[in-house]
């Protein structure tokens, strides 16, 4: 068999995968929604340094535009309209995610009533979703583009603390870090051969 017909046939089985939604390989629109989010976080780095006081939270707006994007992107791929499966599992993957919400606000509820600095409790948040997501990349070690996040996470609470920067400019950062770094292996990946069937 040639090396033409063994990458035909590679590609074959990853849009088999893909189509029964168990391809775990990275996509491109991966790669776009992680370079909004650095984009994003630019944003709110910029207008924070440039503003003061409560403005500088307005500048956390930006973040609508990953946001907009991913909406865009599940309505897309809804079962109606014959979207992928793979993107569709993703969108309930992270919806489970967020009910990790619910010990976090009830840990920063408790730290108010017992008065700990909210620097640190934000600080302490923000290491602990870092850790959870290194948990998940040493479960699923074929979705290396999580890491950057785990450390983009884990050091931009470290900074929190003990930087003279606004939290709100340490968050874009954090967002340009990780966001920046992970379209970087993404697009490594996708380089290197996975197949994108869910470009559209």
């Amino acid at each position: 068999m040639t090396e033409y017909n063994l990458k035909q046939v590679k590609a074959d089985l990853y849009t088999i995968r893909n189509a029964a939604g168990i391809g775990e390989g990275p996509t491109r629109h991966d790669l776009t929604g992680n370079a909004l989010i650095a984009l994003a976080g630019l944003i709110v780095a910029g207008w924070a340094m440039f503003s003061h006081g409560v403005w500088q939270i307005w500048g956390l707006g930006a973040v609508l535009l990953p946001v907009g994007y991913l909406i865009g992107l599940r309505v897309r791929h809804r079962k109606a309209s014959g979207g992928s499966p793979q993107v569709r599992r993703e969108f309930a993957a992270a919806g489970s995610v967020l009910s990790l919400a619910v010990p976090f606000v009830a840990y920063a509820l408790w730290a108010q009533r017992m008065r700990i600095p909210p620097m640190l409790v934000l600080a302490t948040t923000v290491f602990f979703v870092g850790m959870l997501m290194l948990s998940g990349v040493i479960a699923r070690p074929r979705q290396p583009e999580l890491a950057p996040w785990c450390l983009a996470l884990m050091l931009g609470a470290l900074m929190i603390p003990s930087t003279s920067f606004s939290p709100v400019i340490v968050i874009g950062f954090m967002l340009t870090a990780g966001g920046f770094a992970s379209a970087c292996v993404v697009g490594i990946r996708l380089r290197q051969g996975a197949p994108d069937d869910f470009s559209s």
